[in-house]
């Protein structure tokens, strides 16, 4: 992949992927780490809209919300940032 091409929406959700990693590491490795889980609290109230659906399965289904909360976060912070491109580009110009 040429840097050049990289363009800045994917910066958002690669930085919430990123914090979906690290708070799953939380959880999965030793005691060392795991004050980090706290990102995940986070990461809940970040992403807002879609963290009503987790919150709700949570209760019922824990890997659910979890997936929910990577899969469908990311894709929001990608739509956040596509719609707030061109606002930015007409700003720039």
């Amino acid at each position: 992949m040429d840097i050049r091409n990289f363009k800045p929406i994917y910066i958002p959700p690669l930085i919430h992927l990123g914090i979906c990693a690290v708070a799953l590491l939380a959880y999965v490795l030793p005691q060392q780490l795991q004050f980090l889980g706290i990102l995940w609290v986070i990461l809940n109230i970040i992403d807002f809209p879609v963290s009503i659906v987790a919150i709700a399965a949570a209760w019922a289904n824990g890997v659910l919300a979890g997936a929910w909360i990577i899969v469908v976060g990311t894709l929001w912070w990608y739509f956040l940032s596509a719609g707030f491109s061109p606002a930015l580009r007409k700003l720039r110009s």
